[in-house]
C-alpha cells in the first residue's frame, strides 16, 4: 500500500509580515561601491558643485535670497531637481556637498513664521535648445513647474493629435480644472513622401484643450503630445 501523499497548505508569493515594519532613515542607508556608489559619490563630488555654478551665474539663486529679504531680483527659474540632489546627499552620514570656494549656508529662517514661494504660473510655450534635431519646430506648453500635453481623445472630430500645429504668438488661456486653451491648426500632409511640396498644408484653426501631463490617459484610450509642431507665421 502506497503512502498518502502530504497535502501542504497553499501560501502566498510574498510572506506576510508577522511585525510593522518602520522605515529606516536616509542615514541608515549607505551605497558602497558599484555603479549606483560611484554615481552618488559623483554627484557630490561634482555634479552639485557644478549646478551651483550654474544656478549662482544665471541667478537663479536670487529666487531664495528673495524669499529672506536678500535680493529684489526677478523670479528667474525652477531648482527642484538641484534641491532633491543636495538633500539626498546631505543625508549620507560624512558626506556634504562641496561648493568650488563658497559656502552653502542656510536661509536665517525665523521658527513658527510663514513663507510664501512665489511662482510665475503665466502660460508659456518652451522650446529646446536649437541643436536637439529632434525638436526643432516643436514647442512644448508648460505653465509654472506643470508640462502640459494635448490627448486626441480631447479634439473635436476629425482631428488628429499629429495633425494640428501651435498658432505662433497666440494667447494661451487658463481654462477649466487647471487646464489651458491653445489655437492651433490642423495641418494636412502631401499626398507624396517627396518632392517641392511635401510640406503640410494648414487648415483652419481651432481651439485645444492642453491638460496637465501627469495625469493623462485616465479617459478615452488614444495618443497624446507633449512636444507640438509650431506652424510657420
Amino acid at each position: 500500500m502506497s503512502s498518502p501523499v502530504p497535502v501542504q497548505r497553499a501560501l502566498p508569493a510574498s510572506p506576510i509580515a508577522a511585525t510593522r515594519h518602520r522605515p529606516l532613515p536616509v542615514p541608515a542607508v549607505r551605497l558602497v561601491g558599484g555603479p549606483l556608489g560611484s554615481w552618488q559619490e559623483r554627484n557630490g563630488t561634482a555634479t552639485i558643485p557644478h549646478c551651483v555654478d550654474q544656478l549662482e551665474a544665471s541667478g537663479v539663486l536670487d529666487d531664495f535670497r528673495r524669499l529672506v529679504g536678500e535680493s529684489a531680483a526677478a523670479h528667474r527659474g525652477f531648482v527642484h531637481t538641484w534641491i532633491q540632489g543636495v538633500a539626498q546627499q546631505r543625508a549620507r552620514p560624512g558626506r556634504r556637498p562641496r561648493a568650488r570656494g563658497r559656502r552653502l549656508r542656510p536661509a536665517p529662517l525665523t521658527p513658527g513664521a510663514t513663507y510664501v514661494l512665489e511662482v510665475d504660473r503665466t502660460p508659456r510655450r518652451t522650446t529646446a535648445h536649437h541643436r536637439v534635431d529632434a525638436l526643432r519646430g516643436v514647442a512644448a506648453v508648460e505653465r509654472g513647474p506643470i508640462v502640459y500635453c494635448v490627448e486626441h481623445a480631447g479634439l473635436a472630430p476629425g482631428i488628429d493629435v499629429d495633425g494640428i500645429a501651435l498658432v505662433p504668438d497666440a494667447l494661451i488661456t487658463a481654462g477649466e480644472g487647471g487646464t489651458l486653451t491653445v489655437r492651433c491648426r490642423v495641418t494636412r500632409a502631401a499626398d507624396h513622401l517627396s518632392g517641392t511640396d511635401a510640406g503640410p498644408e494648414l487648415g483652419a484653426e481651432h481651439t485645444v484643450t492642453a491638460i496637465p501631463f501627469s495625469p493623462w490617459g485616465n479617459g478615452e484610450p488614444g495618443p497624446m503630445r507633449v512636444w507640438l509642431p509650431v506652424a510657420p507665421c
